[in-house]
Formats: C-alpha cells, sequence, structure tokens
C-alpha cells in the first residue's frame, strides 16, 4: 500500500512538472516571438494584430490551468467528503434502507414441508438437511401458513432422547409427524414481517422472539397468511455490515 501511494504520489508530481514546464515554455516562446514581431515592424502595423492574437491566447491558457487544478481539487474533496459519509453509515441505518422483499429467500427458492407431514420419515429428513445449505427447515400448513421451523439440534435431540428412553427404537421408523406429535410443546422461535418492511423491522421482532433466527414475509406481516418469503439472522448480519 504505502508503495502504491509513492508511486502515485511521484507520478503525480512529473504530471504537475510536465504542465508547469510547457505551460511557462508555450508562454515564453509566445512573448519571445511577440516581441521578435513588434520589433521587426517599422511602421507599428503589427503591434495590434499580435496583442489581438496573443493576449486570448495566453488567457485561454491561463483559465485552462486553472479550471483543471481547481476543478481537481473540488472533485478530490467531494470524494473524501462521500466517502467519510459511506464510512459513518451505522449498520443499523443500512438495514433500516434495506426493504425485506429485496433481500428475502423467495418461497419458491426456500426448502421448507407442506402439511400433511404423513409419511416424510425423520431419517430422510435429517439426511437432506446433511447433504444440503440448510440446517433448518421451515413446515408450513397446507394454506401455506407457517407452523414452526425445526433445527437440525431439534432432530438430534429427539433421537437421542427415544433411544436413551427406548433402546431398541428404530429410527428409521420415525417421522417427522411422530416429532411434531411428541414435541407438542417445541418452541417456534421465528417472527412474521410484511413484505414492505425493512431489515431494521425484521431485526427488532428477532430481538424480542426468544432464539429467534428466522423472520417469514408476508404479504401484511400477518401470520395467518401465505408465506412469500425468509429472512435468515445471517442474511441480516451479511446486510448490516459496513
Amino acid at each position: 500500500m504505502a508503495y502504491d501511494d509513492n508511486l502515485a504520489r511521484r507520478g503525480q508530481g512529473l504530471r504537475d512538472t510536465l504542465a508547469i514546464g510547457i505551460t511557462l515554455t508555450s508562454i515564453i516562446g509566445v512573448i519571445i516571438l511577440s516581441l521578435i514581431v513588434i520589433m521587426k515592424d517599422r511602421d507599428g502595423s503589427s503591434i495590434n494584430m499580435v496583442f489581438t492574437a496573443v493576449l486570448p491566447l495566453m488567457g485561454s491558457w491561463i483559465g485552462t490551468v486553472l479550471a483543471y487544478y481547481f476543478s481537481k481539487d473540488n472533485f478530490e474533496a467531494a470524494t473524501r467528503s462521500v466517502s467519510e459519509m459511506a464510512r459513518n453509515v451505522t449498520p443499523q441505518e443500512k438495514l433500516k434502507s434495506t426493504v425485506v422483499k429485496d433481500k428475502m429467500i423467495h418461497r419458491d427458492q426456500m426448502f421448507y414441508k407442506k402439511a400433511p407431514l404423513t409419511g416424510l420419515m425423520l431419517v430422510d429428513v435429517l439426511d437432506e438437511l446433511t447433504g444440503g445449505e440448510w440446517s433448518r427447515l421451515p413446515i408450513l400448513n397446507g394454506s401455506g401458513h407457517i407452523q414452526t421451523v425445526i433445527h437440525r439440534s431439534d432432530i438430534d435431540r429427539y433421537m437421542a432422547e427415544r433411544l436413551r428412553r427406548y433402546p431398541a427404537t428404530d429410527l428409521s421408523a420415525l417421522s417427522l409427524q411422530d416429532m411434531l406429535n411428541e414435541y407438542a410443546d417445541l418452541e417456534s422461535h421465528f417472527g412474521v414481517v410484511s413484505e414492505e418492511s425493512t431489515l431494521a423491522d425484521a431485526k427488532g421482532v428477532m430481538d424480542k422472539v426468544p432464539n429467534c433466527k428466522d423472520i417469514f414475509v408476508t404479504k401484511s406481516g400477518n401470520i395467518n397468511e401465505e408465506v412469500i418469503g425468509w429472512i435468515t439472522n445471517a442474511i441480516i448480519v451479511a446486510n448490516a455490515q459496513v
């Protein structure tokens, strides 16, 4: 980084030297040529022509040089100002400016199961969770409303408890519905927001629900509406970074 900065400074210094050198050389050259023309003019007829041609030329050169350097300074000042403003944006402000429907996992991209769950075996669900990118499974009812979220750790815990209580249990015979029936008090650690909410709103809901890592998006934020998207805690963390 220091090497790049030094190289940039040397390049800028060379450009400044060339600009000043060329400008001064041109001005001096024009002055010398003008003086030669005036000195060789015996009747003074060329003086007006020389001043008419030279003065506007010199004025345009000076104006060009001044405009270049002042506009460059203004641009650099504006760039620094914008960069400073960007650095001062807080994670909360970033979340407030981001609408959930722009960052959510859309329904057609979600990994979920829909009631009825009869015949859906736990080992198969576990294989899907292990082999895929998901570590949790939303459960929707027949109308597409969110019912609960099953984490892989919930399945592991259920199987371990079954083996502890009933050592002869055939784990391959356990269904997801069996687990839900036995874990009737399985806590639903999720929240719901509308599609017009921001990620800051989603985080606010998430903070209010113990152990909440999932926010589901519906049209108006009603839990009895069809799920259209999913916001995870990972999405919120990723979009809060500045």
